[in-house]
């Protein structure tokens, strides 16, 4: 396998290893290289090559065997092309579109979350922003660190609901989201990225005071925040094409 441009990371990187596997260079039962070789391989961040793995997981491409590493599947080539990963592969989604389905979901979930969530459910997503709640903290840590922090944190928001569906839909477009927030969030400069991360504090404490409806307007405000931070990197009208005509807010 080859280097590849850091543009579309992690759809590269999948159609790689899928190419590995049609190949015959990845044997079908035997152990597939690990993290830190496929990183050296592809030249591309860790968070990209486990967002790549977790779509090929989703699937049943390859398979992880505690003590012994990620294998595989004996079927995986015919797991490549009777399941919808093909298609998911070949849609050009644009950045907006995700962007969309969030502001959709997402609030209402911090809404439910609020609602819903005991003191399990709240120690759960303290765990998840565990050193990252002070600018000091964020100033030590790494990309792939904050990315990862960023998805566990709203998957845990997402589990707190306790609707099986919602947790279904957004694990499924879970990767979709990890690879915008690489693309996206990576061009961020460090501060903007950690203004982000420090909001998850406070709307975590919505969540805690149980304020549905703070919580849900804070989440929404969140989201539009990368929002603008995108549309100020390139211009205006990413952001008004997002929400002129296509979403209203109450």
């Amino acid at each position: 396998m080859k280097p590849i441009a850091k543009t579309s990371v992690v759809d590269q990187v999948i159609k790689q290893f899928m190419s590995a596997i049609k190949s015959g260079k990845w044997e079908l039962g035997e152990k597939i290289p690990g993290e830190l070789e496929l990183v050296a391989s592809l030249k591309v961040s860790r968070t990209s090559i486990r967002e790549a793995l977790r779509v090929l997981s989703y699937f049943g491409v390859i398979i992880s065997k505690p003590g012994y590493g990620t294998v595989l599947a004996p079927n995986a080539i015919r797991l490549l092309y009777n399941t919808e990963l093909a298609l998911l592969l070949s849609q050009d989604r644009e950045v907006e579109e995700m962007f969309q389905v969030r502001i959709f979901i997402e609030p209402q979930i911090a809404y439910w979350a609020a609602i819903k969530a005991t003191k399990t459910d709240i120690k759960r997503i303290e765990n998840t922003l565990k050193g990252s709640t002070t600018k000091a903290d964020l100033e030590k840590m790494t990309l792939d660190k904050k990315l990862e922090i960023s998805s566990n944190f709203h998957r845990a928001l997402a589990e707190t609901t306790r609707n099986r569906l919602i947790i279904s839909i957004l694990d499924s477009i879970q990767g979709e989201i990890d690879r915008l927030r690489v693309e996206v969030e990576s061009e961020w400069i460090p501060d903007d990225l950690d203004t982000s991360l420090l909001q998850h504090k406070e709307l975590l404490e919505y969540i805690k005071e149980c304020l549905p409806v703070k919580a849900r307007d804070f989440m929404f405000q969140h989201l539009m925040y990368g929002i603008h931070l995108k549309a100020g990197a390139e211009n205006d009208l990413f952001e008004k094409q997002l929400l002129n005509g296509r979403f209203s807010r109450a």
